[in-house]
């Protein structure tokens, strides 16, 4: 169990300094950030991908994303069971799980990672495969980072 100690240490040190620089720009822009990453969104976004997939005729895909959304929306409720780690104070609004790890996170690897590779396997350019690739990691890397700046 140290290393998990060691891993929340590093997220309450972290939380600190961002506590500390945290601004009310900033905190609006995360705060839309952020909504990429809410449950309602990835709902809502999956059912519309689910929705193109089956027009397309491409049902495996649609299995594929739903075992996706819900694996790792299982693996985030286990390792928050098993980190433990309480809501930092001070967060900008409140949630009722554990913070660690943010389901937000997550989620966005998993939908935004998956449709990533839905659009690579159909793109044949590489300019434009690096710039999903690259939108993809801009989206993932902001959604974790604004549940750090929020304090969520």
């Amino acid at each position: 169990m140290q290393f998990v100690e060691q891993i929340i240490q590093a997220d309450i040190h972290f939380n600190i300094l961002l506590h500390a620089i945290r601004n009310a720009s900033a905190v609006k822009f995360f705060i839309w950030i952020t909504l990429l990453g809410q449950a309602t969104t990835i709902i809502i976004f999956t059912l519309i991908v689910s929705t193109i997939l089956w027009l397309t005729r491409e049902k495996w895909y649609i299995l594929a994303l739903w075992l996706i959304i819900l694996s790792s929306e299982a693996f985030t409720f286990l390792a928050k069971l098993i980190f433990n780690r309480a809501r930092p104070e001070g967060a900008v609004f409140l949630e009722s799980t554990n913070s660690f790890p943010s389901g937000h996170a997550t989620i966005a690897v998993a939908f935004y990672g998956f449709i990533a590779y839905l659009l690579l396997k159909k793109i044949k350019s590489k300019f434009c495969s690096f710039l999903i690739i690259l939108f993809t990691l801009i989206i993932i890397i902001a959604i974790g980072f604004s549940r750090l700046y929020l304090g969520v």
